[in-house]
């Protein structure tokens, strides 16, 4: 079996498959390791930084931009060596600065660096830019309209100029100093003698930060895989951050894409909800009974036979006497009244026999909706068992990763024990 040589292969073995809602196969969850490696270093082990740094030159006077706060070292260039900078608070750098006679002047073997604005500075810088015009360096010097004449007014020993252009002197010095490499706009050179005859100058090479940097992750998927500026033995920490964070999607994943227990829960749902018409079905025919049973009223009844009653209460002393009174149309109206009466009381009571009729019905349409609310709620009880006996094997598998995950995660943990920095006693 040939060796694992890209790190999505070496997470894969790990954890057996990238989760299928990871579109490029866990890259960027990679370079987050990647970051919260070097985060960690950082806390536990700071001297470690410059393992995971990036150098970059620049113009001490154009500065450097600064992408985090983990500056490992500055250095100027003093013409030998590059020299380490002291940082000092942005509010002394005129202190800092050339012929500031402050005890803080910044010289070639003593430089500072400050941090304005987010871009880094060295001190000392260019005391003066020259544009270099065709003359020689003799000329340059002591000829009041030379290029360094016109701008230095009597240049010194120490001078440090910028060159605007890509020009030379006569005698190529500038190509000379720099080891026979054609001056460029923006270099720096310094005047180490003036005197006429024997002119000369070296050459500064750019100010340099080490800056920590989170690499580039190069052949994450196939052929052999790194990380820039991120030493090859520390890999496997981001191959085990990855991995748990990627278990832990997978865990989710079971939960979320499982097609047993969603159709479990749709049918479970579907049920539910003929459940529900059916209560409603339910409680509306209920509340019609309801309705017509309160509908059933005595009132108008009585009222009708009441009516009866008074219309039956005549003066004479008895009825059969009344009967035969001379006034056959009175009699004929007060009977008539009754009988009225009477077809309204019976109106009343067929009003009632009907609601009592009606009532009875829906009572009846109630109870066949109950029995077939308990057959659909026997069929929810079904279905609910569905989904418990899915979800617990779904919860297995979840647990089963999210087990893993918590491995992989107490693993990536324990890699950093080694490097901690031990406290003083």
């Amino acid at each position: 079996m040939s060796a694992i040589t890209n790190f999505k292969d070496m997470i894969i073995d790990l954890i057996g498959s990238i989760p299928d809602s990871v579109t490029d196969s866990g890259e960027a969850i990679f370079t987050d390791g990647v970051r919260d490696t070097i985060e960690r270093f950082a806390i536990i082990n700071p001297n470690m930084l410059h393992l995971f740094s990036e150098a970059k030159s620049f113009q001490p006077d154009k500065g450097q931009l600064i992408e985090n706060n983990h500056i490992v070292l500055v250095t100027a260039n003093n013409s030998v060596d590059d020299i380490s900078c002291t940082m000092i608070p942005v509010y002394m750098k005129q202190k800092a600065r050339k012929g500031s006679g402050s005890l803080y002047e910044a010289t070639i073997y003593s430089p500072v660096c400050y941090i304005l604005d987010k871009i880094l500075y060295t001190l000392p810088d260019c005391d003066y830019t020259v544009e270099v015009v065709e003359e020689s360096l003799s000329e340059a010097l002591h000829n009041p309209l030379g290029s360094i004449a016109i701008v230095a007014g009597t240049p010194a020993v120490g001078d440090i100029f910028k060159v605007s252009g890509t020009l030379d002197f006569t005698g190529s010095e500038l190509y000379l100093a720099k080891n026979n490499v054609s001056p460029e706009a923006g270099d720096y050179f310094m005047l180490t003698n003036v005197t006429v005859g024997s002119e000369s100058l070296s050459y500064l090479k750019k100010s340099t930060v080490h800056m920590v940097t989170v690499g580039e992750v190069v052949n994450y998927e196939s052929g052999i895989s790194s990380i820039l500026y991120f030493p090859s033995d520390y890999y496997r920490m981001p191959i085990y951050y990855t991995a748990s964070v990627l278990a832990r999607i997978k865990a989710l994943e079971s939960i979320i894409n499982n097609t047993e227990l969603s159709s479990a829960l749709s049918a479970l749902n579907a049920a539910a909800r003929k459940l529900g018409n059916v209560e409603t079905l339910i409680s509306t025919a209920a509340d019609t009974a309801g309705t017509h049973f309160d509908n059933i009223s005595f009132t108008k009844f009585d009222t009708a036979i009441a009516e009866v009653e008074d219309i039956m209460k005549i003066q004479s002393p008895d009825w059969e006497s009344f009967i035969g009174d001379e006034d056959a149309e009175m009699s004929g109206a007060i009977l008539g009244g009754v009988q009225a009466r009477i077809n309204e009381a019976q109106s009343q009571l067929t009003a009632i026999g009907k609601n009592i009729e009606t009532a009875s019905g829906y009572n009846l349409i109630t109870q066949g909706y109950a029995q077939e609310a308990n057959a659909i709620f026997q069929e929810v009880q079904s279905f609910m068992y569905n989904v418990q006996a899915s979800l617990s094997r779904v919860k297995a598998e979840a647990e089963s990763s999210i087990a893993q995950a918590n491995n992989l995660s107490e693993m990536y943990e324990r890699m950093f024990i080694p490097y901690q920095q031990k406290e003083a006693k």
